[in-house]
């Protein structure tokens, strides 16, 4: 980790977020904007150092795997049709009863190890991942905290992992809070957390924390951390972040925000979207940003040059309330969500000789079982899946599997 650590802290100005334009040829379209992505300025692996001892402060707290946090796991994940709730798809699993009502902790992103490597496994399981953030106080209060659940689909079973960030100082942690965390995607060992029009959070699934859980702080004492009473805590190591910030569905010249994120493993890209509101105004973004490889395997980073990571491979979409989006290769799938009384629905379109930035046209693919759907991620042609947002009606299932006869009947 500490070479990426490095990398992107002293080398984020230079040689971690670099130039590179995607799979299409930016002389496809010369006149197009080229979008941009820069290294945030703070020094993340001198912060990560400090808390984990490499000054004179050690942390005491043990380091362990992603494979413990699996076999320690013990909420259960029921399937489809056990799920209990009326209307939804058969296929696909659930959350357990107290995170499918609560009011409070909100699911958006969603990844998975087929995302991750290859081989679709991570230390050989199947893993689906989901990002969730904890309402504000009041309404209209910024999101106070975020966490991601990992569920071991072989064991059918889930923990939790609290997110964080360290202090300026480093000698602290702290929430996330304002963070939505509306998508997740999962490569390599990292995972990227989209922060809106801040950019893209960083996490390092071999730098995770075992917690106190007797605190409900975010705070680092005694050589002990926790993270609102969670067993597990993984720490930002990273950001990567517009030249200014973002602005949702805006005209050319302005960066565009980042509701969701997935992984194209055929073009070896990230690709973000963003959501326009449930009206919806023609100029939502849909961007593939460039990731490096290693002989023939993705490295996790995403791939850089004098500072920068730049993409000619963008387009815009017409889709109101479009939720995520997800490519592989001309294939791109969205979600759109109009809020919870309407049924979600989601869209299949190509990109074959589509030019960068230009709005694609709209195919209208099928109406959900249920209410909002939110992110994506790519499995296979025929197993795309996303998650929904909606308390007693969450649920993560393959979208082509949520309509007509895989769907049952309310009531």
């Amino acid at each position: 980790m500490q070479g990426f650590l490095l990398k992107l802290s002293c080398g984020l100005a230079g040689a971690l977020i670099a130039t590179g334009t995607s799979t299409r040829d930016a002389s496809a379209a010369p006149d197009s904007e080229q979008l941009e992505l820069r290294a945030h300025p703070d020094a993340w692996a001198g912060r990560i150092d400090r808390l984990d001892g490499k000054e004179g402060r050690p942390l005491h707290n043990d380091r362990v795997k992603l494979s413990e946090v699996l076999d320690n796991a013990d909420r259960h994940t029921p399937d489809g049709e056990a799920c209990g709730t009326d209307d939804h798809p058969k296929s696909g699993f659930c959350w357990n009863k107290g995170d499918n009502l609560n009011q409070e902790w909100i699911p958006q992103g969603i990844t998975a190890s087929w995302d991750a490597f290859e081989s679709g496994t991570y230390d050989g399981r199947t893993v689906v991942a989901a990002s969730w953030y904890l309402k504000g106080k009041d309404k209209g209060d910024p999101e106070r905290a975020n966490r991601v659940t990992v569920s071991d689909r072989g064991k059918k079973k889930y923990d939790y992992i609290a997110l964080a960030k360290p202090t300026e100082d480093g000698k602290d942690i702290e929430p996330l809070s304002g963070v939505h965390s509306g998508g997740l995607a999962w490569v390599g060992r990292y995972l990227y957390v989209a922060d809106t029009g801040r950019g893209l959070r960083v996490f390092d699934l071999a730098h995770i924390w075992r917690a106190d859980t007797g605190s409900h702080a975010y705070k680092v004492a005694n050589g002990r951390v926790s993270a609102g009473g969670y067993r597990y805590v993984l720490p930002q190591v990273g950001f990567y972040v517009p030249p200014k910030e973002g602005k949702a569905c805006a005209k050319d010249g302005v960066p565009p925000v980042h509701s969701s994120v997935s992984v194209d493993r055929k073009t070896k890209t990230l690709v973000t979207a963003e959501y326009c509101g449930e009206k919806g105004n023609g100029l939502g973004r849909i961007v593939r940003w460039p990731l490096e490889s290693d002989k023939g395997e993705l490295t996790g980073l995403l791939k850089s040059a004098n500072g920068k990571v730049a993409s000619h491979d963008w387009y815009r979409t017409d889709l109101a309330g479009m939720q995520g989006a997800a490519t592989h290769g001309d294939d791109v799938w969205m979600t759109v969500s109009t809020g919870k009384e309407a049924k979600g629905q989601w869209y299949k379109n190509s990109l074959a000789g589509a030019k960068t930035g230009s709005t694609l046209p709209s195919v209208r693919a099928s109406t959900m079982c249920t209410q909002g759907p939110e992110d994506l991620t790519y499995k296979s042609k025929d197993s795309v899946w996303t998650l929904t947002e909606f308390a007693d009606e969450r649920q993560v299932f393959p979208i082509q599997q949520a309509s007509g006869k895989d769907c049952t009947p309310p009531g």
